[in-house]
């Protein structure tokens, strides 16, 4: 993506904006024009007043044309401000949108190829630059080449010789910045890295602390974020002693015009080829464009940040997303399931599944076993349509799915997964999120299934008690049987239970595995476990080992064939 295009796609969120960027741009003009009026109209009364001692010149009326000049000149700069603030306020608000709207559309491969915290990185750290440029640069970006070429103008009608011996330098300014610019550029994409580091750093620590606690291991990570920090620490050192090289080259480069303009005013006012008065008015407008000279600088460096900054968030904004919306929905779900010949890999590389043809009928119980790695998990991923079988076919109530939107079909699936994932919010909100149009009775009912009732109603706020992030207030088994809770009050027509009961203790386990006898046959059940006690009244069970289907049949079956299903549940019922 070229430089030229990020910069112009960021810019162009303000174009949705038409009257506030019209209106900073208008406000603009005339803020340069009664701030260079102002200066001008002062400097030739002051000269005339007082070199040239013209007293008639002391007129009132002339007066307070300049004060008018000066207060149009400080409130058009508020009111640009506040419009041009207004403007960019609303752009940010657009792209966290798009960012947020995107990153949430985008399909599992795409969290799968980037890390986490380099995705939280671009989204806070990466807008944040952007929402600098809006916020305090682009208003300098239409003033401050307004003021310029104003004042070169002005500067060239007072007398074109000495403002060619002053803009003499100019090259130099140019060429000295944008040397500058180019390695703050490159620095800057150094520095991204490094953040994004330290934020995977910090996100892994917050989100696997109680395995840091229980393995005694906090110096570990304490260096390895020490080693991110510092490595970002070094390179922001080095990026600030570069940009801040900026100012003082364009002040010194600035001052040495200055010094050009008194050497040679002081030869061309001796040689009667212009007035003391014209010198003066030249000076006090030079000193005008220390402005622009010096912000020109701090402008230059945040563009130089901009354009890696938007690249990086323009990375989301154009990747691929979940768009269905040329295919049809399923319709009512009854629950058949059927796998033909589906094999399956990740962008090509090792084959998960191979020649995987299964069969389940609508209320059957079918538990899916084998070893860690041998892809039970991606044969309910290919169900639910997070990713697509590299060949072959699911067929759902004897309906291809790759020709529905799968959106429709998870709609009508339940899936509880080993993580049991919570949010910051109350029990009640946790549970609803599934059906939010559900009765309080609804929830207190699939809470009684999934053994978690007589834990709630002993909380003092019961339903409306806060859980706090990711449910950091309960413990594994509370958060799982929630978790359960909020599969069931969905009334799913299939229902996944990956690892389901896996952080549960023994007694709460059987209670629930006693609790959800009530409901399995109302619906299609795929229970994916390692602990084969759980799956033994299964009506079928379905062995995987290194991605192919070797073994099926329900428990006493299995047993009686002495293959790697009785193997397994004889290394478990030794323990």
């Amino acid at each position: 993506m070229k430089k030229r295009s990020v910069f112009f796609r960021i810019l162009s969120y303000s174009f949705k904006y038409p009257f506030l960027l019209l209106f900073s741009l208008i406000l603009s003009i005339f803020f340069v024009a009664t701030k260079v009026g102002a200066a001008f109209s002062a400097t030739r009364y002051f000269s005339s007043a007082f070199i040239e001692k013209n007293l008639r010149s002391s007129d009132i009326y002339f007066i307070g044309l300049i004060v008018l000049l000066a207060f149009l000149w400080v409130f058009s700069h508020y009111l640009i401000f506040v419009c041009s603030n207004s403007l960019a306020m609303n752009v940010m608000h657009d792209i966290r949108k798009s960012v947020y709207e995107k990153v949430i559309s985008l399909p599992l491969s795409y969290f799968k190829k980037n890390k986490i915290g380099e995705i939280i990185s671009r989204i806070l750290n990466d807008v944040q630059i952007i929402e600098i440029f809006f916020m305090n640069v682009m208003v300098e970006i239409l003033i401050q080449p307004l003021t310029l070429i104003s004042v070169i103008i002005v500067l060239f009608i007072i007398n074109p010789k000495l403002s060619f011996y002053f803009f003499s330098i100019a090259p130099v300014i140019g060429i000295a910045l944008a040397g500058i610019g180019s390695i703050v550029q490159r620095l800057s994409h150094i520095i991204q890295k490094n953040i994004s580091d330290v934020t995977s750093s910090i996100q892994e620590s917050i989100y696997g602390i109680e395995v840091i606690k229980g393995f005694a291991i906090e110096e570990d990570f304490k260096k390895k974020f020490s080693f991110f920090n510092k490595l970002y620490l070094d390179a922001n050192k080095k990026e600030m002693r570069v940009r801040f090289l900026g100012i003082p080259t364009s002040e010194f480069l600035g001052a040495l015009g200055i010094v050009i303009i008194l050497f040679f005013g002081a030869i061309i006012v001796k040689n009667n080829l212009a007035t003391s008065g014209e010198i003066i008015s030249f000076i006090t407008l030079s000193l005008i464009l220390a402005e622009p000279l010096s912000k020109s600088t701090d402008v230059f460096m945040v563009l130089r940040k901009l354009v890696p900054a938007g690249k990086r968030i323009l990375e989301i904004i154009d990747s691929e997303i979940e768009n269905y919306s040329g295919l049809p929905d399923f319709g009512k779900i009854n629950g058949d399931i059927r796998f033909e010949n589906v094999y399956f890999s990740y962008d090509n590389d090792k084959t998960i599944l191979k020649n995987i043809n299964l069969e389940i009928k609508k209320g059957e119980t079918v538990a899916i076993v084998g070893h860690s790695g041998a892809g039970k998990s991606t044969i309910v991923s290919l169900l639910m349509g997070f990713f697509k079988p590299s060949s072959g076919t699911i067929f759902l109530d004897n309906k291809d799915l790759s020709e529905y939107n799968p959106v429709s079909v998870r709609r009508q699936i339940s899936l509880v997964t080993q993580e049991n994932i919570l949010f910051s919010g109350t029990i009640e909100e946790n549970i609803k999120l599934s059906n939010p149009d559900a009765t309080m009775d609804e929830v207190v009912e699939s809470t009684k299934i999934a053994n978690i009732y007589n834990f709630i109603v002993t909380l003092p706020n019961s339903y409306k008690t806060e859980i706090g992030d990711r449910g950091v207030k309960l413990s594994g088994g509370e958060r799982q049987r929630i978790a359960l809770a909020r599969a069931i009050l969905r009334k799913p027509k299939i229902l996944i239970l990956d690892e389901a009961t896996s952080s549960l203790d023994a007694e709460s386990e059987a209670l629930i595995q006693k609790s959800m006898e009530s409901i399995l046959g109302k619906q299609t059940t795929i229970i994916i476990a390692h602990k084969l006690s759980t799956i033994m009244r299964a009506d079928k069970i379905v062995v995987i080992e290194n991605g192919s289907i070797v073994e099926i049949g329900n428990h006493k079956e299995l047993l009686s064939q002495k293959g790697i299903y009785h193997r397994l549940f004889s290394l478990q019922l030794s323990v």
